[in-house]
This record gives structure tokens, sequence and C-alpha cells, in this order.
């Protein structure tokens, strides 16, 4: 199907990102980030938006904001000029519907991303992740 949701940014945080994910694991791991390689097996294929303006994070030179598509242990990121601030509408359009899967970020109604194709063809869960 054709499943879309959004969340609302009441407060700037050091670390805000929002996505997709294969594996429905909702243990928490002191430290981790969902945007971590560590967390590959935990959470499986996933698709986030990372939309603070934090810097690179364990060794990682990318610097935020960024969409990351981890797919099969490979690593994309696409570099975008769209973080969050207070009272932003985050949304994210998923369509299942198409022979090729894909899913879309949008800020306050306008998409800022093409489709990204999504690699596996399985249930995919929200995720959600913010501290200061």
């Amino acid at each position: 199907g054709l499943h879309e949701w959004s969340i609302k940014c009441l407060s700037v945080y050091n670390c805000q990102a929002v996505g997709i994910t294969e594996i429905d694991d909702v243990t928490y791991r002191w430290g981790a980030n969902i945007f971590d390689e560590e967390l590959n097996k935990q959470l499986g294929d996933r698709y986030i938006y990372a939309g603070d303006k934090g810097n690179s994070w364990r060794g990682n030179l990318r610097s935020r904001p960024y969409i990351l598509s981890a797919g099969n242990n490979e690593f994309n990121y696409v570099d975008v000029l769209q973080s969050w601030n207070k009272g932003d509408i985050i949304s994210i359009r998923l369509n299942c519907n198409d022979m090729k899967w894909w899913v879309k970020f949008y800020k306050n109604g306008k998409a800022f991303t093409d489709k990204i194709y999504i690699k596996k063809k399985c249930k995919y869960y929200p995720i959600f992740q913010a501290y200061q």
C-alpha cells in the first residue's frame, strides 16, 4: 500500500533522525544511533533522514543533514540542505504499490529528495531517534 506519516519538530536536538527500518527491534543499545553501521544486524536495511545540524559521528566523516540508505550492508548518503527547525513538519511517504518500492522525505509539505528505491520487498517499520 501507500503509507504516509508526519512528525512535528517541537525542539531542536543534537541528534534527530526519522525513517524506516526492515526489522522491528526496538531494543535500546546505549550510545548507538539508528544510522550507525553497528546496528545493521539489529535494524537491517533502513532509510533515514538525519535532519539535525550535527557533525560526524564515531569516525563517519559525513556531516548531517543527510539521507542515509543502508541496504545489504552498503551505506549510501545524499547530502541535503534541509535541517529541522522548531515547528517544521517532517513527512515520510512509503510506496509499496509500484513494481519498485520507494520512500520519499518531505519538509513542510515539500519534497526535498527524489524517490529512494527500497532494495527489499518486506515489512518496514517507522523509526525515530532524538536526543540532546
